[in-house]
């Protein structure tokens, strides 16, 4: 069977969707500020220098290059890498940025795999409390062969944590983008999904109101 065509720039938007998330400080669970030994915060050498035995890459990380729709601001610098975790054996993709010579955005990302996902927002809600959601999959009822029906479900699915620190603030997004239809399974096409974990920093604006 063939796979619904995912791409990872359609996931990425969730760092906009979490960063949109702004509600009373009341409705957030605060969250991580980093992902094991790798945090919010260090330098590029200190990133490096991670060891082993923790969270930490499996290869030197690789510049990413301005596109033809986007630059890079000033002050800012973009990697690829591949990091290991204590969820897999294997290597992650990931992306790193470090605004200042500090690292303010982490992303992790994988396909398919919801078992993986599941572990780590239920993780993250043991430590730090239940996410806020924002569900916007569609949900279609698709006829099965035996005569019943099953619900699919397509879209994105984001679940956000918030940390305050003094003037900064850490966003954690773990965010699912699922491509399933009737009309893909009546063509043969397996569902699919794209997965992403992210941790950004972000100036903590004051509300003037």
């Amino acid at each position: 069977m063939r796979k619904i065509g995912l791409s990872w720039s359609k996931v990425a938007a969730a760092a906009s969707i979490t960063a949109a998330l702004w509600t009373p400080a009341l409705a957030w669970a605060q969250g991580p500020t980093g992902i094991g030994a790798l945090q919010i915060g260090l330098t590029k050498a200190q990133v490096l220098a991670l060891p082993s035995r923790g969270v930490h890459l499996a290869a030197p990380m690789l510049d990413v290059p301005d596109d033809a729709f986007s630059s890079t601001p000033a002050g800012t610098e973009k990697f690829s890498a591949t990091v290991m975790t204590p969820w897999r054996s294997e290597p992650m993709e990931s992306s790193l940025t470090f605004e200042g010579g500090k690292l303010a955005l982490i992303t992790l990302r994988w396909r398919n795999d919801s078992v993986l996902m599941t572990t780590v927002v239920v993780q993250i809600s043991e430590k730090f409390g239940p996410p806020k959601e924002s569900d916007e999959r569609r949900v279609e009822s698709c006829p099965t062969s035996a005569g019943a029906s099953e619900q699919v479900r397509s879209g994105m699915l984001t679940r956000s944590w918030k940390q305050t620190n003094g003037k900064r603030v850490i966003l954690t997004g773990a965010t699912t983008l699922a491509s399933d239809s009737c009309l893909g399974r009546r063509e043969g096409k397996e569902p699919s999904a794209i997965n992403m974990l992210l941790i950004s920093a972000m100036d903590n604006l004051e509300n003037p109101f």
